[in-house]
């Protein structure tokens, strides 16, 4: 899976390739400020999982980040009713 380093909204082009069994990296020698003194505020994303349908990305950039990957294997029903109203016209033979 691969991880994205966004700084202050932006993609910075870094990434990381995460792969078991530990699952980790860190980025490394990251500037904490930018001109004028202004600390960066950055964060993460992640490329698209195929068939994990919901990913949720907690934590800071000072602790670290967790990306949870959820398979979707719920189901739903979808009810679907067809109803015919013909008010003063004759019912049609459909």
């Amino acid at each position: 899976m691969t991880v994205n380093l966004v700084a202050d909204g932006t993609a910075t082009g870094a990434t990381l390739t995460l792969s078991g069994p530990s699952w980790t990296d860190t980025f490394t020698g990251l500037p904490k400020y930018k001109t004028g003194g202004i600390e960066i505020a950055y964060t993460v994303t992640e490329n698209t999982v195929t068939n994990y349908a919901l990913t949720s990305i907690t934590g800071t950039a000072a602790e670290g980040y967790v990306i949870t990957n959820t398979y979707d294997m719920e189901k739903v029903d979808v009810p679907v009713e067809k109803k015919w109203e013909h008010g003063d016209q004759p019912q049609a033979n459909y």
